[in-house]
């Protein structure tokens, strides 16, 4: 007999079923539609269960009801059966693989979805005959609430479901390039750029049928390049609104101020960020690598990410991508270029860029677009800013030959530079009057350089105090390793070096901020403190041993001061609650070791350690978050091994600090400090080969590799290897004192198996080329390359195996698994020697 106890372990026994599917790996199409029905089964199952609920003795539903009694043993059995062969019982399979593998042949496979889909057309049937019953009033009126509860529950489902899709979104990547791309669409004058969008090259890549996939659009700087990019993405989204079939439209935008996308990984994460929002469910794969780290699974490899870049795209003919300022991208170009490539016709890649021979031969097979600045164009924007600008407006106001000469001149001196002709308006906007005009008119510089000292020397006339203030300003936005908000520059602006408190009547309103920057300093759609002119802030960079020397000095002071207020000091007081308050905080706290690395020697040191001595645990708060494990004491030797603080380390190995007991190399290397690696490795009091305790990226708990985990044991290769510091590791290799090239920690991997996992494949290949390496050392009963080929590391596999590496078992595990792998397309024989 039908109960509601019964349905109630149906819709059990589907949720642990559908649980099980989604850690299956490597499955074939038939995961992917059972899990699918039993979704749908789930839905009907509910329907059935809230209809039951709802009925009343003698209700005819219960007597149709039971029509389902034997249907419902069915899949009663049949989910019993599938959970029972999708279960691991071999602990060792646990310990190996993470995720469960596919075991149902083709016909067994088709079997079940065969009767789920029978048996919940039977469901649907009964539901239907439960409708048609509505014959009285008092039916009718129960199956308004049932539908009421039903759309209920499908908002519910889809909020869930939205929310979800945010929390991945977040997960992936913290980017937001369509802000950017709409904060930089507001700079573009109406009607400029129309010659590109009508260029050949363009519209051939537009519709597929140039020779590559991907335009490549080099530009001096000024031409407006990233404006021009901003107005493609708005062209190719209004032109996949209207079309037949949706095309997603995916961004970057490049920004040598911007840390949150400075590796290849980082790029795949934000496309693969923006496609998801395009649509209406995640992959169960992503859904699952988002689970596993929120248990603490190491970040996602390279592959992994391309495998669900790929799969997210299988849903479209074809995508854009538009990469703007591809050479701000400090990374591995020609890493990033292939992987984007790697999608074939399914990517139509455009890119700008600065014409840098690198980046030339790296799209030298590809079409080319160059930008430049058409003069039609700068005549619009001369028009557009004399209308625009309240005191040019007031200028050439009944005043047309003054207008025309503006225009002529501007024009002329542009030379192909919106840039430039953007800043010589700014020039003339600050005249005194028209004769003032007239006279900077004709003595209008042709070069952005010169450009440029004019308008600083604009700031250099104003009062000492405001000159003064301009400097700090522009020191701040040019030499800060990130954009900073309005309220972080205000803060800092506020900080009087050395006080042990804020004063806040110190804090500047941003017109004051405004007017003694005249004009050079702009507020971006994000809040964001910039130049109006973005190479501006290279010219400022240019000028660091004049007029800006020791602005590092100047800034490492400021946030030694802000982390040294005494509303810090308080026990009582959590950082997480007051920053707030003091929205310089964040930054003092994440970058003052990075400016202080810049400092000239004998200028910051003793201040640090003055800083370290008194604040060592309110650094450490900056440094650890409170929910975090409990960490090896942190010394003064830590911070500067870790920080890269090479001459405050000095100055601690001079006072008899003993780096063998601080653990400064192992700190080190895992930090990638190679200036203090250089340092302890020429002292022969520093044992490179001694395995310290450190806490590692890579670490293993429970058989799964997991990162912020507790100490444990590893030699500074180990430490670097795991963290892909390349340089460290070469510098570690080529010491004569190198003896722990295949040290084993007791819980961890060796330096080769570290940086397979880190999915580091410069460091690989700097290990594979040592003599003495040993490959066949097992972390869980894995080789390296058993690592990488599990992990989806191809390219870490080729490495291997044409060197000659793998016994025959290993040939066999690999073979056995690529049968059973989507992800690759990789054919051992090939490299075989």
């Amino acid at each position: 007999m039908v109960e509601i106890a019964s349905i109630t372990a149906l819709i059990q026994k589907s949720r642990t079923v559908i649980k099980y599917l989604k850690d299956v790996q490597d499955a074939p199409k038939e995961r992917n539609e059972l899990m699918r029905e039993l979704r749908h089964m789930e839905i009907h199952l509910s329907t059935v269960k809230i209809i039951t609920s709802l009925s009343t003795a003698g209700d005819p539903w219960l007597m149709i009801l039971q029509q389902l009694n034997d249907p419902f043993k069915e899949l009663s059995g049949l989910l019993a059966g599938i959970e029972k062969d999708l279960k691991v019982t071999s602990l060792w399979w646990k310990r190996v693989a993470p995720r469960l593998q596919w075991s149902f042949a083709e016909e067994r496979a088709q079997e079940d979805l065969r009767k789920v889909e029978d048996i919940g057309s039977l469901v649907m049937d009964v539901v239907g005959q439960h409708e048609a019953l509505a014959f009285s009033l008092n039916v009718q009126q129960k199956l308004c609430d049932l539908e009421g509860k039903v759309d209920a529950i499908r908002d519910v489902a889809m909020s869930r479901q939205r929310d979800k899709r945010a929390e991945v979104a977040a997960w992936l990547s913290p980017l937001d390039y369509s802000s950017i791309q709409r904060g930089k669409l507001k700079q573009h004058v109406a009607g400029t750029g129309q010659w590109f969008l009508e260029a050949p090259q363009f519209t051939s890549w537009l519709d597929g049928t140039a020779k590559s996939s991907t335009l490549w659009c080099p530009g001096d700087p000024g031409t407006g390049k990233t404006v021009l990019a901003s107005v493609v993405v708005a062209h190719l989204c209004e032109r996949t609104e209207f079309s037949k079939e949706y095309i997603p439209v995916l961004r970057v935008f490049g920004d040598y101020q911007t840390s949150d996308a400075k590796t290849v990984p980082d790029i795949i994460r934000s496309l693969l960020k923006q496609l998801i929002y395009t649509q209406n469910e995640l992959s169960s794969s992503l859904e699952s690598m988002h689970t596993r780290s929120l248990k603490g699974a190491m970040d996602l490899s390279l592959g992994e990410l391309m495998e669900d870049l790929s799969l997210h795209l299988e849903g479209y003919p074809y995508v854009y991508i538009i990469f703007d300022a591809f050479d701000e991208f400090v990374d591995n170009q020609k890493e990033l270029v292939s992987a984007l490539k790697s999608f074939g016709n399914r990517v139509r890649l455009l890119v700008t860029s600065r014409n840098k021979p690198a980046i030339q031969r790296l799209f030298q097979e590809d079409e080319e677009l160059p930008i430049r600045a058409d003069d039609g164009d700068i005549r619009k924007l001369v028009m557009s800013r004399l209308r625009d600008n309240d005191r040019l407006r007031i200028f050439v106001r009944d005043c047309d030959a003054l207008r025309q000469n503006i225009l002529a001149m501007v024009v002329e001196k542009a030379q192909g530079m919106f840039l430039l002709a953007d800043a010589h308006l700014s020039l003339l906007a600050h005249s005194e009057d028209r004769g003032d005009l007239i006279e900077k008119l004709h003595k209008l510089p042709e070069a952005i350089a010169s450009t440029y000292a004019h308008l600083l020397e604009r700031a250099e006339h104003q009062s000492e105090t405001e000159k003064t203030l301009a400097y700090k300003i522009f020191g701040l936005v040019a030499f800060s390793q990130r954009p900073l908000t309005i309220l972080e520059l205000q803060y800092a602006l506020a900080v009087q070096v050395g006080t042990k408190k804020l004063n806040r009547h110190k804090i500047l309103d941003f017109d004051l901020i405004s007017s003694a920057c005249v004009g050079l300093v702009v507020v971006d759609g994000e809040e964001y403190v910039r130049f109006a002119h973005p190479t501006f802030r290279e010219y400022i960079l240019s000028q660091q041993a004049g007029k800006f020397a020791g602005i590092h000095e100047h800034i490492t002071r400021l946030c030694l001061t802000y982390m040294s207020f005494d509303v810090f000091r308080s026990p009582n007081v959590l950082l997480s609650d007051i920053s707030a308050k003091y929205p310089f905080l964040k930054y003092a706290s994440n970058h003052w070791a990075v400016h202080a690395r810049k400092c000239a020697r004998g200028s910051v040191e003793e201040e640090i350690l003055t800083f370290l001595e008194i604040r060592t645990q309110i650094a450490l708060s900056f440094e650890q978050p409170p929910d975090s494990e409990p960490e090896i004491p942190r010394t003064l030797a830590w911070f500067a091994a870790h920080h890269g603080l090479v001459h405050v380390m000095q100055i601690l190995l001079d006072r008899g600090v003993d780096p063998q007991h601080e653990n400064t190399l192992c700190v080190a290397a895992h930090a990638g400090q190679i200036s203090v690696v250089k340092l302890l490795l020429s002292r022969d009091d520093v044992d490179m080969n001694q395995a310290n305790k450190v806490t590692c990226l890579r670490h293993y708990q429970n058989g799964i590799e997991v990162k912020d985990a507790h100490p444990t044991f590893c030699t500074p290769l180990v430490a670097a290897a795991s963290n892909g510091h390349e340089r460290t590791v070469k510098m570690l290799l080529k010491s004569q004192r190198m003896e722990s090239l295949n040290f084993l920690p007791p819980d961890g991997p060796t330096a080769l198996s570290a940086a397979v996992l880190g999915d580091h494949v410069g460091v690989v290949k700097l290990l594979l080329r040592q003599p003495g390496i040993d490959t066949s050392i097992r972390i869980l009963d894995e080789t390296p390359l058993m690592l990488a080929k599990r992990m989806g590391r191809d390219d870490i596999v080729k490495m291997f195996l044409e060197r000659g590496d793998g016994d025959e078992w290993s040939v066999v595990y690999l073979g056995s698994r690529i049968s059973n792998m989507s992800r690759s397309n990789l054919h051992i024989a090939e490299y075989r020697p």
